[in-house]
């Protein structure tokens, strides 16, 4: 059964079946550059993260939990009789909570504009980055993905890395972008020996 204005199932790749969260962002029914969807700039779910971010760095982590759970009491509203995801116990550590509201920050915000810059929230730290490209490599759609679409060229089928290894070079170059080329060429006080690693 489909409804109007969205494709079947059958039509749908592996893209879009193995990571259903990213059809929030993408028509199906899109003609062109024609869509039916709006793009959201910012949510009040991010605003409550970005809250329990600052709660949690001044100490007051049993506020910065509250503001968390309030985000995943608002995602288990969105399925009827779900558990999940469930709330966060009082008690965590400053570091462990930092990351836990750094990884719902992008649960949360998954397919949307801004993805890039979220995930270097806390700037260029080889470290969390490193895990974060762990984390999605090693996750059981990511490898089951992969597996459905080896040897094809389609960047949605294959892990981040050096075909999946994260190589330092790779976590190096992946922190920074480059340097726009046309910058490059028209300020004459950047050189194209002054471009971010690997570029």
């Amino acid at each position: 059964m489909t409804f109007p204005g969205c494709a079947s199932k059958s039509k749908l790749n592996a893209y879009q079946t193995h990571w259903p969260i990213i059809k929030k962002y993408f028509d199906q029914a899109q003609v062109g550059q024609n869509a039916h969807k709006n793009i959201i700039v910012y949510r009040y779910a991010e605003m409550l993260l970005d809250m329990a971010d600052v709660y949690n760095e001044l100490g007051n982590t049993d506020k910065a939990i509250s503001l968390a759970n309030e985000v995943l009491k608002r995602a288990r509203q969105s399925v009827t009789d779900a558990t999940q995801p469930a709330d966060w116990k009082s008690g965590l550590s400053k570091d462990a909570l930092r990351e836990k509201i750094y990884f719902e920050r992008l649960f949360e915000t998954c397919g949307e504009p801004g993805q890039y810059q979220r995930a270097r929230i806390w700037g260029t730290r080889y470290d969390l980055f490193k895990h974060l490209l762990e984390v999605n490599n090693n996750h059981s759609i990511t490898q089951k993905v992969y597996e459905l679409g080896e040897g094809k060229v389609n960047f949605s089928e294959r892990r981040f890395g050096d075909n999946g290894v994260l190589t330092e070079s790779f976590l190096k170059k992946n922190l920074l972008l480059p340097i726009c080329q046309k910058e490059l060429n028209t300020n004459s006080a950047i050189k194209p020996t002054d471009n971010n690693f690997g570029y």
